[in-house]
């Protein structure tokens, strides 16, 4: 009884000396710095890939709203867009400020005639995986000329903010004066201040003077330039900034009175203005 005991013990005993020599000896599996799968050593980075839009430096003379379809193969943390020089990435699908995205597609509904470039870029959820970043080229040359425009064409800001637009001309000829009567829903926005834009207006070395007359709902701007060589500026500019507040949910748009809003030139003739594109605001 006790030699066959002694030989169960032994047998237990090299048992236990097998499986610890096997754990020993068995090399463990490598891994890998892959963010998809960590025992290979090969993968795909996540890329972006523009679907659709404007092809590569193509130009849009027919409107000023763009849109883009943009993905990102493998699976991705972030997919982001800047336009031109934007200080900071916008991922749309939480700030729909200047353009809004709907089933991978983004649209900016009303850009101003420009050279832009959109940079979109992608990265993988783990984020050890290195940023896939894609550019595209266009220009928008949709307004006929002269005309009058408000910028930015679409807004998207928060109840009780302010904000601000800007009141500009296209290829205008030996501008002097000018009367500008814009109008709005003031229940919607309450504008609070005014400021001319002297880089435009003094690029002949004159002096802008500016009477400026508010009232519920539209704001009227007189604009001179005087002096200056030669007389009158031309070209394209902003001529002043409407900086305003909004006050409830909605939308509301900021357009020219066209019947009351007039240009004229050194020789105090009516310049025939062919556009008066508005702004459209909305307010979460």
């Amino acid at each position: 009884m006790n030699q066959q005991f002694k030989s169960i013990v032994i047998s237990i005993v090299y048992l236990m000396v097998g499986i610890i020599f096997v754990d020993c000896t068995t090399p463990k599996q490598k891994t890998f710095n892959n963010p998809y799968d960590p025992l290979s050593d090969v993968y795909d980075s996540s890329i972006v890939v523009i679907t659709s839009g404007p092809d590569s430096n193509q130009i849009i003379n027919s409107t000023r709203k763009v849109s883009f379809g943009f993905t990102a193969t493998n699976s991705v943390e972030f997919l982001e867009y800047k336009l031109n020089s934007m200080p900071n990435w916008i991922n749309p699908k939480k700030d729909s400020s200047f353009a809004y995205v709907k089933d991978s597609t983004i649209t900016f509904p009303q850009l101003d005639d420009d050279t832009y470039t959109i940079f979109f870029q992608s990265k993988h959820k783990n984020q050890r995986d290195s940023v896939s970043v894609k550019s595209r080229t266009f220009k928008i040359d949709s307004l006929q000329t002269p005309s009058f425009f408000l910028s930015p064409g679409y807004q998207r800001v928060k109840r009780g903010s302010t904000n601000s637009i800007f009141c500009k001309v296209k290829e205008i000829p030996a501008l002097l004066s000018s009367r500008i009567i814009i109008e709005y829903d003031k229940n919607l926005v309450t504008v609070d201040s005014f400021a001319t834009v002297n880089s435009f207006l003094k690029k002949n070395g004159g002096t802008p003077i500016t009477f400026v007359k508010k009232d519920s709902g539209r704001v009227e701007v007189n604009i001179a330039v005087a002096m200056g060589s030669p007389l009158g500026v031309t070209g394209s500019g902003g001529l002043f900034e409407l900086i305003y507040k909004t006050n409830v949910r909605g939308v509301v748009t900021f357009q020219f009175k066209q019947d009351s809003t007039v240009a004229k030139d050194t020789a105090d003739r009516v310049i025939t203005m062919r556009g008066y594109d508005k702004s459209t605001i909305y307010i979460d």
